[in-house]
């Protein structure tokens, strides 16, 4: 279509500069002398006159060429005048009225909501609320700690403020479901119990179960806190042994630190039973446990047993922490020292005891912590006609598998100076030991030994 209109016009002004065109150019103006007629008689004036002076086929041809051409672009044009109106015009792209999406819309709508429901004005906490806070912390608690208390109630009164707006929102907005709001904490309000009869008094019900309560709560009772305070003081200040005062003593046996484990072991759970346990028997005594119901008797001495069994199991794993510190190495100065010996069998060098029963040797210090204190007999079997039945006092797993695989490691690395020393002694006395020093010998006598007959 582009093509067209533009021959079109190009063909429209060809028609105007033909129109402009001059006269011919053999048509020569007269400068008003008289014509000079030429040999043959005639005039130059009437010469140039003749069609045949002026004619020239290129130009008749080119006049022709665009004479058709204006008639082709005229005819063109007239029919594209009547095919242009059937041209139906194409359909404009269909748009959104907005460039947004309705969840979109949803979630901006509910966020702007939720901030204008935060950002309205909450009621402050009143202050008696947190006087009445306050003094619910026991007086010797709050004897020289006013900062510290200031601090609680400013963290309480913010906690507040929180849990009211919080609650505004919840009672104010329901939380739409939309992408984008999966982070969003707002959680719909728990819906009020039907169908409770409210008839009663529920005061006297609040009353009764808080007794029951406090009665099923063992930990509560006045012997529970005793007992404790007793562990706390007889048992957190010791420990059943410390390898640590054999440092000043002379080098041992491997079996006399084996049996001196043992005595001070079997030695520390004589004292616990001469002492610490009467003390424990004493809080338990008739006249403080007929306040117990029947049966409530039976949870409340298992009670007893958790708590004192939980004590000597602190008691051994402080043992057991203790015997490991020691191979530290800021700690080392303070290990025990052992009798090791250089001995030479069958023409070999060897350490004795082998690295083995060194291993060993640490490892049952930590068994023979783990047997031990495991004789003391339980609160109720002492006050019942029972058998003795023992407190558990057995460490756990993991704790001894621990402690043991520390052992290990320590005991190779101090080990391998043993190791080293024995491998010097190889090197330099192995020729001693292997017949090396007897054959250059009796090479050497050999050598310099002469007969009689050789002598003369």
């Amino acid at each position: 279509f582009t093509s067209q209109s533009f021959f079109l016009d190009f063909c429209i002004w060809c028609h105007e500069q033909q129109r402009k065109t001059p006269p011919n150019r053999g048509e020569k103006r007269s400068n008003g002398k008289h014509d000079v007629k030429s040999k043959s008689g005639v005039e130059e004036g009437e010469f140039a006159a003749l069609n045949l002076h002026n004619y020239r086929l290129a130009d008749k041809k080119r006049d022709q060429l665009q004479q058709f051409l204006i008639e082709r672009a005229l005819k063109t044009q007239h029919e594209m005048k009547y095919d242009n109106k059937d041209l139906s015009k194409p359909t404009p792209p269909e748009y959104p009225q907005e460039m947004m999406s309705d969840d979109r819309k949803v979630r901006l709508n509910y966020e702007f909501l939720r901030k204008c429901v935060e950002s309205s004005p909450i009621p402050p906490m009143s202050p008696e609320w947190l006087v009445n806070i306050k003094h619910k912390i026991a007086e010797h608690l709050r004897e020289g700690k006013d900062d510290f208390l200031n601090e609680v109630l400013a963290e309480v009164n913010q906690n507040f403020d929180t849990s009211m707006k919080k609650s505004l929102v919840q009672l104010s907005l329901k939380k739409p479901d939309v992408p984008g709001l999966e982070d969003d904490d707002l959680v719909e309000p728990s819906e009020e119990p039907v169908g409770l009869d409210f008839s009663k008094e529920w005061h006297e019900s609040f009353v009764a179960n808080k007794r029951e309560i406090s009665y099923r709560l063992m930990i509560l009772y006045p012997q529970m806190p005793k007992l404790l305070e007793l562990c706390q003081r007889e048992l957190g200040q010791q420990i059943i042994l410390d390898l640590a005062e054999y440092k000043a003593e002379s080098p041992m046996e491997f079996e006399t630190l084996r049996t001196n484990v043992t005595y001070e072991c079997e030695k520390m759970e004589e004292r616990l039973l001469g002492h610490w346990y009467r003390e424990v028997m004493k809080i338990f005594s008739e006249r403080t446990t007929s306040v117990l119901r029947v049966d409530l008797q039976e949870p409340f001495y298992s009670c007893v047993t958790t708590l004192m069994s939980n004590q000597l199991k602190l008691l051994k794993e402080e043992t057991v922490n203790a015997w490991v510190l020691l191979f530290d190495e800021e700690q080392r100065f303070r290990l025990p020292q052992l009798n090791m010996f250089l001995s030479f069998q069958d023409r070999q060098m060897s350490v004795d005891p082998e690295y083995a029963v060194y291993e060993d040797l640490l490892l049952s210090v930590v068994d023979e912590v783990n047997k031990s204190l495991s004789s003391i007999p339980t609160v109720s079997s002492q006050l019942s006609a029972t058998p003795n039945v023992n407190v558990p006092t057995e460490l756990a797993e993991h704790i001894v598998q621990l402690a043991k695989a520390k052992l290990k490691s320590a005991a190779a690395r101090y080990f391998e100076s043993v190791e080293n020393s024995l491998r010097s002694y190889h090197e330099r006395y192995d020729y001693l030991v292997d017949g090396t020093a007897n054959s250059r010998v009796e090479k050497f006598l050999t050598r310099n030994t002469r007969s009689p007959s050789t002598a003369s």
